[in-house]
């Protein structure tokens, strides 16, 4: 399943990007965000995994490209990548 949203946010796209990689900016922003913990290769880079924790339920990333502010992709799963 693919999914896309789109939300505006008045803000500058540099202002944005750095929030985005801010877990205590997630918290702000993400209703139920506890922490990210980086389970494995370079933190932010292609190919990276995190556990993504909530209060009720928990999301593992996978970096799939990472050229903030332009783009980022990643793929989320429920279970280990």
């Amino acid at each position: 399943m693919k999914f896309n949203y789109v939300i505006v946010i008045n803000k500058s796209i540099q202002e944005v990007s750095t929030a985005f990689e801010d877990p205590q900016a997630m918290k702000a922003c993400q209703e139920g965000f506890v922490e990210i913990v980086h389970l494995t290769g370079k933190k932010g880079t292609k190919g990276a995994t995190a556990k993504l924790v909530y209060k009720k339920f928990d999301l593992f990333e996978t970096i799939i490209e990472n050229n903030l502010p332009a783009t980022f992709h990643a793929k989320y799963d429920e279970g280990q990548p």
